[in-house]
């Protein structure tokens, strides 16, 4: 029988797999900027409360992943481009100013 960090710990593993596996496949030619958003927001939300250092790095990298696409099919509109890629910069700083060092610049 596993200990209860085990347990929490294979219970944080399967809901970051589900959020992460959810973001995936989100259509974001199709759905509203604020669904995709309401993502990023929540793969930030839960990568920094997670305690796994690879894990945080994995959400962070998916909101990025979803941030850059959102960004590059509204590249028609450079300024709404721009101003998702500095929101997901100020998102990630504000979570955790501490941690944006292994975050490069998305400019």
């Amino acid at each position: 029988m596993g200990s209860y960090r085990d347990y929490r710990h294979e219970f944080r593993r399967l809901k970051v797999e589900a959020l992460m596996a959810r973001c995936r496949s989100l259509d974001t030619a199709r759905e509203p900027v604020a669904r995709c958003h309401a993502a990023i927001d929540e793969l930030l939300d839960t990568a920094f409360t997670t305690e796994d250092g690879q894990c945080e790095r994995d959400l962070v990298d998916e909101a990025r992943r979803l941030a850059e696409t959102i960004a590059e099919q509204m590249a028609r509109q450079p300024a709404l481009a721009t101003l998702l890629r500095d929101s997901f910069a100020a998102a990630v700083h504000y979570r955790t100013p501490f941690t944006t060092f292994y975050l490069p610049d998305l400019h």
